[in-house]
């Protein structure tokens, strides 16, 4: 199984933009891989630009997990029935 890297961008406004106005912009971009196959990192940096004063920074760093579920259909399996009983 290949492990899936993602880089991303974004650039968006807290107001529609109008001209000769100071727009209240925010940028921010991330980072996600994997290091296993249930669990991802992701760092994200971003930039609030704030009309009273200096801009806000941040640095993020998420990890996520994920898992599957594999139902087992007991019926179909009698010979295992005995094994499966305490698990359903």
């Amino acid at each position: 199984m290949k492990l899936k890297q993602e880089l991303g961008a974004a650039l968006g406004t807290k107001t529609p933009s109008v001209e000769n106005v100071d727009d209240q912009l925010m940028y921010e971009t991330f980072y996600s891989f994997p290091i296993s196959d249930g669990m991802t990192i992701t760092l994200i940096i971003y930039v609030k630009d704030v009309t009273a004063g200096d801009n806000e920074t941040a640095v993020i760093l998420k990890s996520s997990y994920s898992f599957k579920i594999y139902l087992i259909n007991i019926n179909r399996y009698t010979h295992l029935r005995p094994l499966l009983k305490p698990f359903f």
